[in-house]
């Protein structure tokens, strides 16, 4: 009932009050935020309604640029991943700088990871998902063609692949399989990183085992030639 008055109310710009309820949309053109309800079994007073819809204006500005703050550090948190994984000559020095501007230390020990999700309607949420998960766990996250990549702190890749894989598969509500590699431990590692995190994931896919998350190590005798080090060899053996 509070969502349905809301939503009628938004073109109107005012509280409608519902039984002991005040109701004000939180919305800005054609989106609505949120909801702000007054509790008050009493009759509310025109200027104490007007409080309410200048609050509900303000909450409604202050989520805007919490947003716009949001997608501002997830830009820069894919552009400095891209940078590593497209393997570009980079000043050290400054690369540390940007970084640590959104709280990554890039010299402590990252593994990295290759999501892959199943429908081309999927890649706006998984990159949503993935930018907000790396904005918490300080790492970094991109969109690169039909994967997401991640770069995380740990040391445990084959760990981090299956929260992944659950936790951005539950999101969606569609499988995603993702493998991952490392760790890593500085700038220089991570591109060699990705094109393994790349090969695990569709290793994975090529299996069958769909919605899974796995590194190269618990891949078994497959682990051996898709690491990085590919052992020959030991694979024949």
């Amino acid at each position: 009932g509070v969502m349905a008055s809301a939503r009628n109310i938004r073109a109107q710009g005012r509280t409608v009050r519902r039984g002991d309820l005040w109701i004000a949309s939180v919305s800005t053109g054609d989106e609505m935020l949120g909801t702000l309800v007054l509790r008050a079994p009493d009759e509310v007073p025109d200027d104490g309604r007007r409080i309410l819809e200048r609050a509900a204006l303000v909450t409604a500005l202050l989520l805007l640029f919490r947003r716009s703050v949001a997608e501002a550090e997830g830009r820069v948190r894919g552009d400095l991943l891209d940078d590593l994984v497209s393997g570009r000559e980079l000043d050290a020095d400054a690369f540390k700088a940007r970084a640590g501007r959104v709280g990554v230390d890039v010299d402590a020990p990252h593994v990295v990871l290759s999501a892959r999700y199943q429908s081309p309607d999927h890649r706006s949420r998984a990159a949503f998902w993935a930018a907000s998960h790396a904005a918490v766990e300080r790492g970094l996250a991109a969109s690169r063609g039909g994967e997401v990549v991640l770069m995380l702190p740990g040391s445990d890749p084959g760990a981090a692949a299956r929260r992944v894989a659950k936790e951005m598969g539950a999101s969606l509500g569609a499988p995603v399989t993702v493998g991952a590699a490392g760790p890593v431990h500085g700038p220089d590692e991570v591109a060699a990183a990705a094109r393994e995190a790349a090969r695990c994931a569709e290793a994975l896919l090529a299996l069958g085992r769909h919605g899974e998350g796995a590194g190269a190590a618990d891949l078994g005798f497959v682990g051996l030639l898709i690491a990085d080090g590919r052992d020959v060899d030991g694979f024949l053996t």
